[in-house]
């Protein structure tokens, strides 16, 4: 039964990480998505274009604050250590700039904010907030007020913030299927008790479940996908749609709940398809002359290994055919210390790399490369000016006319400088290049060092990769049905949000509001405003202890997303 209250000036947000208009429409077409099909003939909606590369924690991040990554800092999973050529996985404190709940709190609004992506350590809010994504397991601080932890738990007894079954499902999919429907009920349970216990204008919830079917489903769903596997029984052909049918179950949930009266907004921070192909663009860079071995015995003899295939994806396929993946996992958690030193003495590593002599090399998920910069890097070997201009043009000219060494085909792609796709104060923190191969079933990856002699080979765990389109959805009071919009970005949600709950608009935002999505007469009776940006209070710095950083290492590895 709706809820009689007068929710008017309400807004709720609905995250679903990694869903795509090109599995709803036609799956809401054929009838198996009834909610999302009636939110379509209701209200406003669209692709959804995000930043580049297509990444979750910088674009959750661009949607929290409307602002790109040369402002809010945060370009990957990871940033790079000050004193070494690693990444450090990113957390809130880092962020630079207020995020949508702030300035909502500023404004007297109340909010609550539940598992949203790159939100740990939780800020003070006027309300309530529960971190998502890259909350370390083990952390008793993920909630805003801290007293919250206990009372979830206590009226949630499965509530957690890193749910079990929901990662590195390889030849485990059914065990992922059931953890996947786990998840969705303790998010609806938790959902259903924090909007009744605490009042509201602003609420928001993300779902991970789409994007962890996709990545590790596809292969079933897809039947052209090289790795489809068409003697798979009808529960995993057909598991990918299950978590989109059980997506809409909650969505309809969610509506009778908040009402007809309450502004709802659904999106997602990027779109999904098909993915078939790494590019292992460390691997690509010492071949092409741009990143240097080391000359001493011991890294000759595991450049001899790498040269007979002796690879950290040759182990790990080896590991995965035996099905000791778990006992191997357990391994390198009880011995971390030993094993990583056992795989140091096989495998290059960035260990193995002659710094002093290397221009280039890729830290990250989508295609980042930095220049080995003097006065930025540890060890830089490329100076400013000049010379700088001249690595970038080299790289950026052998890119261009990139070819799969198996077909002789090109690979076409976009090569962005920094300056192209982002601006703002923290512009130098950017990578210096940016490849997105034009088909994104091939994805470059510089998160894996040196993980296989060839730096162009098909994928060996993911089927499914990140597509530039998540989806945008608006329904209620206000909304013009119907009406498909093609041009908006990720930027544009936060002003929309604001500018529909009366909130001024902070003028360094990069995004716009959608006026189109609402009927002429709908700002009429809230007239969208700006002020002038203040600069944000700072937070204090955290930093994951080892043992933090560690696991939540391992939790992106088990996605993916490092080496």
């Amino acid at each position: 039964m709706k809820n009689s209250k007068d929710h008017t000036g309400r807004v709720l947000v609905i995250g679903l990480d990694g869903a795509t208009l090109d599995l709803i429409r036609p799956w809401a077409e054929q009838g198996l998505l009834p909610t999302f099909q009636r939110i379509m003939e209701q209200g406003a909606w669209g692709p959804l274009r995000t930043i580049i590369p297509p990444l979750t924690g910088p674009a959750w991040t661009s949607f929290m604050t409307g602002k790109n990554p040369g402002k809010h800092a945060l370009y990957d999973f990871v940033i790079r250590s000050p004193t070494g050529y690693t990444g450090v996985p990113i957390n809130a404190s880092q962020r630079d700039g207020d995020s949508l709940w702030r300035i909502l709190s500023q404004a007297g609004k109340r909010v609550g904010v539940f598992m949203v992506p790159v939100t740990y350590p939780p800020e003070p809010v006027n309300g309530f907030m529960v971190t998502g994504m890259l909350t370390p397991a083990d952390a008793s601080d993920y909630a805003y007020p801290p007293q919250l932890a206990a009372e979830l738990k206590t009226a949630v007894p499965t509530f957690s913030v890193t749910p079990e079954g929901t990662a590195h499902p390889l030849g485990r999919e059914h065990e992922l299927l059931a953890g996947l429907d786990n998840l969705s009920t303790m998010m609806m349970d938790a959902t259903r008790y924090l909007m009744n216990r605490y009042p509201w204008d602003f609420y928001m919830l993300v779902f991970k479940e789409p994007d962890v079917a996709m990545h590790w489903l596809w292969r079933f769903h897809d039947e052209n996908h090289a790795w489809h596997d068409p003697r798979a029984g009808d529960e995993l052909k057909k598991g990918l749609q299950k978590v989109y049918q059980r997506m809409d179950a909650c969505l309809a949930e969610l509506l009778e709940m908040v009402g007809d009266d309450t502004l709802v907004m659904l999106m997602s921070d990027h779109g999904a398809g098909s993915l078939e192909t790494y590019f292992h663009v460390n691997t690509w860079l010492v071949s092409q002359g741009f990143m240097k071995l080391k000359s001493d015995p011991a890294t000759q003899f595991k450049r001899l290994l790498y040269k007979l295939g002796v690879t950290p994806i040759g182990l790990y396929k080896l590991i995965m055919a035996l099905r000791q993946g778990k006992q191997v996992a357990r391994t390198m958690r009880d011995r971390k210390t030993s094993a990583l030193s056992l795989l140091r003495q096989v495998f290059l590593s960035f260990e193995s790399v002659d710094w002093a002599a290397t221009r280039a090399y890729s830290l990250g998920n989508y295609g980042q490369i930095y220049v080995n910069l003097q006065g930025r890097d540890p060890q830089g070997a490329v100076a400013p000016g000049a010379e700088y201009q001249q690595v970038v043009q080299e790289i950026t000219t052998q890119l261009e006319a990139l070819t799969d060494p198996r077909t002789g085909r090109r690979i076409p792609g976009q090569v962005h400088r920094r300056e192209e796709i982002y601006h703002g104060h923290r512009l130098d923190e950017a990578p210096d290049l940016v490849f997105m191969p034009d088909d994104l079933r091939v994805n470059s990856f510089g998160m894996y060092q040196f993980p296989s002699k060839s730096w162009l080979e098909p994928v060996f765990d993911r089927s499914g990769g990140h597509r530039m389109d998540g989806i945008f959805m608006l329904h209620g009071p206000g909304v013009r049905p119907g009406v498909e919009i093609a041009d908006v970005d990720m930027m544009d949600l936060t002003p929309t949000v604001l500018a529909a709950m009366g909130v001024p608009i902070p003028d360094d935002m990069d995004g716009k509001v959608l006026t189109k999505a609402f009927r002429e007469d709908y700002f009429a009776t809230r007239p969208i405003s700006y002020t002038e940006a203040k600069t944000a209070a700072p937070r204090t710095q955290m930093e994951f202890s080892a043992q933090e950083e560690q696991e939540i290492k391992e939790r992106l590895r088990a996605l993916g997303y490092m080496a």
